[in-house]
This record gives C-alpha cells, structure tokens and sequence, in this order.
C-alpha cells in the first residue's frame, strides 16, 4: 500500500484562488454571487506531471484535503450552515466525476480544521479507474456554493492538495475491495 501527495499549479475561479496552490495562510474563497458565477467555481489543475510514466499502482482512493477549512463568519452569531461540491476531472473519460456535496456547519474561517472529501486507503476512486496519465492531468473542482443562516462565504481554506492511495503489483498481492474483475484478454498464472 503506498500513499502520494500531489499539488497543484494553477487555479482559476473563486475569490484568490491562486492561495490554494500553496501551504500558507493566505485565503481562498468559494461563494455564490449572482453577479459574478466565476466566484462560484474554483478549477485547481496541473500543468507539471508528478507521477512518472512507468507507475503500476492501483489507485484504491482519491481524497481532496482542504486544509485550514471553514465557511465564513456569521453576521449575528447565528448558526451558518453551508454547502458545495466537489468534483474531479478524468482526462481518458473527458468528463467530471459525480460530484460529493459537503456541508459546513458553523466553522470559523481558518480554523485548524482539515476537511477530506472523497476517498481514504480503501475509499472513493470517485466512479472511476485510475492510470498515472489521468493522474497527472486530474482537476479539482469546486463549484455550486450554497449559503444558508448568515454565512456569507460557503467555503474559505488555506490549501488545497490530493492523497493519492494505491496498491503495489510488486507487493505480492491485490486486494480489490469491492466492484468486478473483467479479463478479456491473456491468463492469469497464480
């Protein structure tokens, strides 16, 4: 079972999306405007490969770690409850995978909190099978903010990053933990 971290070069959307990119503590932030929709979607991608070309891991999760996380602060005190979506772009498929609604309730903007969407060691791979060149080219998105109580931001974070959890063919064994295996070429030897 291995693990891998990958980060993000570029950002688009939102309010200072570009923060996301990097572990500190300036801001990024997610609301709902009708003014302005660009505000509502924030598009993290990469535009460097990190994983290397000859990777044989299965990808067994897919977390997106939003770190420093919270909705924003509220006008009178009272409970803010917000929500927003997540979803992950699969280069081979051309598509965003369904997307993972995640409520906030009453975190103060920049709290010590981490939120972890999707995934885990024998989580989500979000619908979808995994290579490195899918990786590689995977998309964070961020979209569809909603408000309620007197938040006045769905989402506001620090940094935004992937786990990336696998299993190693060169570990001696495969634990596939639910789903169906299709060979339709070639033998097995056990």
């Amino acid at each position: 079972m291995g693990i891998f971290t990958l980060v993000f070069q570029t950002a688009e959307g939102g309010i200072n999306a570009d923060n996301a990119l990097s572990n500190d503590s300036n801001l990024f932030e997610l609301e709902y405007s009708r003014t302005d929709p660009n505000l509502g979607i924030i598009i993290l991608s990469n535009t460097t490969p990190q994983i290397a070309t000859d990777f044989s891991g299965i990808v067994s999760g897919i977390t997106v770690n939003i770190f420093e996380a919270g909705n924003a602060i509220t006008l009178n005190g009272s409970p803010s409850i917000t929500t927003f979506k997540t979803a992950l772009w699969h280069s081979f498929d051309g598509e965003y995978t369904e997307s993972v609604t995640q409520e906030l309730s009453n975190i103060q903007q920049q709290s010590a909190t981490t939120i972890s969407v999707g995934g885990g060691s024998a989580g989500s791979t979000w619908g979808k099978t995994w290579a490195w060149d899918t990786i590689n080219n995977i998309k964070v998105r961020f979209f569809d903010p909603v408000h309620n109580g007197d938040a006045t931001k769905a989402l506001i974070g620090a940094y935004v990053n992937l786990t990336i959890n696998y299993i190693d063919p060169s570990e001696g064994s495969i634990t596939i933990p639910m789903g169906k295996i299709e060979i339709t070429k070639g033998k097995i030897t056990i």
